[in-house]
């Protein structure tokens, strides 16, 4: 799990795109649009993960595999928000990235596995 994941926090009437950063101390920090901000502690209990953060951020960690490679499923003890984050490798893995230059630029940004 240490390492920095990305992705959607969905809520009960919206979305926001959130950044995770787990660091190999046990304590993460989390970011995200309008103003999202966080920062905990990882406590391992019971074979759960769970997230202790200040302003409230207090829920579950699961880490999962995907076709695309490993998810980090995190949900929110009020059950009225979840996230499924994806490891954040570079920059360029952002997929809000729009992409210049039309579907020839877009073919040139695809990356096949090696």
């Amino acid at each position: 799990m240490i390492g920095a994941w990305h992705g959607w926090l969905i809520k009960a009437r919206s979305f926001d795109w959130i950044n995770l950063d787990i660091r190999s101390d046990g304590s993460f920090e989390l970011s995200g649009e309008w103003g999202i901000r966080s920062s905990g502690i990882l406590i391992v209990r019971d074979a759960t993960v769970r997230f202790e953060g200040s302003r409230a951020w207090r829920g579950t960690l699961v880490l999962n595999s995907g076709p695309a490679g490993p998810l980090l499923k995190r949900e929110h003890d009020n059950r009225t928000e979840r996230a499924t984050l994806h490891r954040k490798t570079r920059p360029a893995d952002d997929p809000r990235r729009a992409v210049q230059g039309g579907p020839a630029a877009l073919l040139d940004s695809v990356r096949m596995p090696r």
